[in-house]
């Protein structure tokens, strides 16, 4: 009976003990989590300019909505929530993920340790969760969650580790006119507007950066201090006036003819707010959370892209965002259908091409072969030949052929060789279409891309020099970026990405 009694007291001690110890873990791990966020946050604000008081910093803040999307996205803040999943109470945790620099990461860990330190259907469990719901108020929903990685075998507790797409605060069925979202990409401190896009009235505004003088600083910089502002700014404090070079939010109100989900804002947002964006600087923004500005309601969309793009403008520096906006915005909404998808295939294949040589140029090549056929009259009959003129010389051919080549292999594949007598070679087609948009390019430019870009469509790279791929690649992404720039509707001055040099407006430009 007493053995019993111990054994039993030896049971309830080690559980106690346990307990203490995973309590313990928690604690420093929350600890040590807070002051990497916290750390980050301060790394943002150098960076960016975004306000402390803009972003929530911890474990579940309780700060307005649009701070708690903002730090979720940036990696200040973390969400922390309660879950069912296959029968077992759990908590799930959500963060942008900083080493990777991608992704939303989610962490599920069960609240009670597991028997034998298994999830319960641990086989099937990974690929068939692909949304959690947790149960507080507001609601919160994850979806497209993903766990790519499990650990049974730790002393402590099993968890699941992976990225989530979306993280839903609130009751999704909501619809208004109104919505406000945060952007963040290489905006300037000037960068507003006003005006309509497809029928939706949108504001743009670049969040202010404080002041980087105070006190004594400000005092000892005034003008009226003539010859002695010098020196009193020597002798004064002063913060460091490193100016934000990564990247600055924008605030984005979006005013609806009628009532709006919160899942239709988001994608008017990203298409067409986000795309004209891009064409004014040259990189992707970063949807950094969507809410309603009266109830507590909002979305947190990750695309697995990186927080911060790097820009490659065209676009003349002196060119303000409301001047081009006001050009392009109503040009943009007056292109048909097609071409606007056109459009956006090329932006979409510019971001991607910016990557090896090889695989660049190939990608350049059929990007600039895709806006010709997209703007560019049909090729069919681009000689201008008759039908009875191409029977004549299919018929030359085929008697060349039986007379010269009979038998051969050349012989038998003249039927798919007709089927490219009449199209004309894809440097002609180059040249139609640097000539119809205004491309300032030399024919000595011109043959020298089509001879690396044949080498390397074709299979044939080894032979090429370095610098011969890379002014190709330099070429294909200023001749696409220029194209594109003008179908959309911009007439004003762009930059040479290979020199730097401006080119001159197209006549007629207001654009200044």
């Amino acid at each position: 009976m007493r053995n019993q009694w111990v054994a039993g007291l030896q049971d309830r001690v080690s559980a106690r003990l346990f307990d203490l110890a995973r309590r313990r873990d928690e604690t420093a791990r929350r600890a040590n989590l807070q002051r990497r966020m916290a750390s980050l946050a301060a790394t943002w604000t150098e960076r960016t300019g975004i306000g402390l008081e803009q972003m929530a910093v911890g474990v579940n803040p309780d700060g307005p909505l649009e701070q708690v999307l903002l730090g979720l996205r940036l990696g200040t803040c973390q969400l922390a929530l309660p879950c069912r999943v296959v029968d077992v109470d759990a908590s799930i945790t959500v963060t942008y993920d900083a080493l990777r620099g991608r992704d939303l990461r989610v962490v599920m860990r069960p609240r009670v340790p597991l028997q034998n330190q298994r999830w319960p259907q641990s086989a099937g469990l990974m690929p068939e969760v692909r949304h959690v719901e947790a149960d507080t108020n507001p609601p919160v929903l994850i979806d497209g969650v993903f766990f790519n990685h499990r650990t049974d075998d730790d002393d402590i507790d099993s968890y699941l580790t992976g990225t989530a797409e979306l993280v839903e605060i609130g009751d999704a069925s909501v619809s208004s006119t109104h919505w406000v979202a945060h952007l963040i990409g290489p905006f300037a401190l000037s960068d507003h507007w006003n005006g309509s896009v497809s029928d939706v009235e949108v504001s743009l505004a670049a969040y202010p950066v404080p002041d980087r003088y105070s006190g004594i600083s400000a005092w000892a910089r005034r003008p009226t201090l003539g010859s002695f502002r010098a020196p009193a700014e020597w002798a004064t404090w002063r913060r460091a006036d490193l100016q934000p070079d990564v990247a600055r939010l924008l605030r984005v109100e979006l005013a609806f003819s009628k009532p709006t989900s919160g899942r239709d804002a988001e994608l008017f947002l990203l298409d067409p707010v986000c795309r004209l964006l891009q064409l004014y600087s040259g990189a992707r923004p970063t949807l950094c959370g969507l809410w309603h500005p009266q109830q507590r309601v909002g979305r947190l969309l990750d695309l697995g892209r990186s927080l911060v793009s790097r820009p490659r403008r065209s676009v003349h520096m002196m060119v303000v965002l409301s001047r081009f906006l006001d050009e392009v915005a109503p040009a943009w909404d007056a292109l048909p259908g097609p071409e606007q998808h056109a459009l956006k295939v090329a932006m979409d294949s510019l971001a991607a091409i910016r990557g090896d040589l090889e695989p660049g140029i190939a990608g350049g090549a059929m990007t600039l072969e895709f806006l010709a056929d997209s703007f560019l009259p049909p090729t069919k009959n681009s000689y201008n030949l008759t039908k009875p003129q191409k029977d004549a010389i299919r018929l030359g051919l085929a008697t060349v052929a039986a007379q010269e080549a009979p038998g051969t292999t050349w012989e038998s594949d003249l039927p798919k060789i007709d089927s490219r007598l009449f199209f004309p070679p894809a440097g002609d087609r180059l040249a139609q279409l640097l000539q119809t948009f205004g491309v300032p390019a030399t024919a000595a430019e011109l043959r020298a891309y089509t001879s690396v870009r044949n080498d390397i469509i074709h299979g044939r790279p080894g032979g090429l020099h370095l610098k011969d791929k890379t002014a190709a690649l330099q070429f294909e992404l200023f001749a696409c970026s220029f194209v594109v720039l003008r179908k959309a509707g911009y007439t004003g001055q762009v930059r040479d990405s290979r020199s730097g040099k401006l080119l001159g407006p197209r006549q007629g430009s207001h654009v200044v």
